[in-house]
């Protein structure tokens, strides 16, 4: 369930769109990133292009992509830092965790302008 609510906030994070084929999509992505998290990887770096790839298939439904695509270039930094021994698997979630509320913090300021622009 935590990683249903993960998945959820993810798809915020990044703007996902709300219309109908969006909600199709969340759906989508979610399965998606819930089939990766059931396998089990090798490396962070396999993980992350599971993640990764599950976003990509979804990706025109992003309001943002470029905070999507800041946000998978910081995945795959974490993991190949991780892989390399070079960070714990606790130092990088923390390091995602802040990196992660700039994103909700600049998509919260995004939204806000467009509905001041209308």
């Amino acid at each position: 369930m935590a990683r249903v609510a993960l998945v959820a906030l993810t798809l915020f994070a990044a703007g996902c769109a709300a219309d109908t084929p969006g909600k199709h999509a969340t759906v989508a992505l979610m399965a998606d990133i819930r089939a990766c998290d059931e396998m089990n990887f090798p490396t962070y770096m396999e993980e992350t292009k599971c993640r990764n790839a599950a976003e990509d298939r979804q990706r025109k439904y992003f309001d943002y992509p470029d905070l999507l695509a800041m946000r998978q270039k910081k995945r795959i930094e974490l993991s190949r830092r991780a892989d390399r021994g070079e960070i714990t698997f606790e130092q990088g979630k923390a390091e995602w965790d802040k990196f992660f509320a700039e994103i909700k913090v600049e998509v919260l300021e995004r939204d806000a302008r467009k509905r001041k622009a209308r």
